[in-house]
C-alpha cells in the first residue's frame, strides 16, 4: 500500500499523524511525489476536522507521536 492509500484510509488524526515519517521516508526514496503526498495529508487532515477529530478530542499532542516513534525506534 503506498503513501496516498494509506493518507485515505486513515479514519482518526492520530493515525494520520503517524504517518508524516513514512511520507518524509517515502518522498526522500523516491516511491511518492512529496507534493502529491502533502496535498492529501492537507485535505485528509481537513476532512477530519469537519468530522470532529483533532488532537485535543483525541487526547494527544504531535509531541506524543513524535516521543512514541523515538521510543519505538522509528526515528
Amino acid at each position: 500500500m503506498g503513501v496516498i492509500e494509506k493518507i485515505k484510509a486513515c479514519t482518526t488524526m492520530r493515525e494520520l499523524d503517524e504517518l508524516r515519517i513514512d511520507i518524509i521516508r517515502e518522498s526522500e526514496a523516491g516511491n511518492c511525489d512529496f507534493a502529491e503526498a502533502q496535498k492529501e495529508f492537507i485535505q485528509k487532515q481537513n476532512s477530519l476536522r469537519r468530522n470532529g477529530h483533532s488532537r485535543w478530542k483525541e487526547g494527544y499532542t504531535l509531541n506524543d507521536v513524535i516521543s512514541e516513534q523515538k521510543s519505538k525506534g522509528v526515528l
